[in-house]
């Protein structure tokens, strides 16, 4: 793979995963999964909404 090429990088938000892009390919866009940053708005509203009267 000529990683010079790459434009994008897609992964979950491992700091593992992050550490192993930065050490393969350098300095390059990244973006989290659709699966993974579809959760990180349930992960914020879980919290409970308070109700006025």
């Amino acid at each position: 793979m000529d990683y010079e090429k790459l434009d994008l990088v897609l992964s979950d938000d491992s700091p593992a995963i992050s550490l192993a892009v930065d050490d393969a390919v350098g300095d390059v866009v990244r973006q989290l999964c659709w699966a993974h940053r579809m959760t990180r708005p349930a992960e914020v509203i879980e919290e409970p909404i308070e109700q006025t009267a």
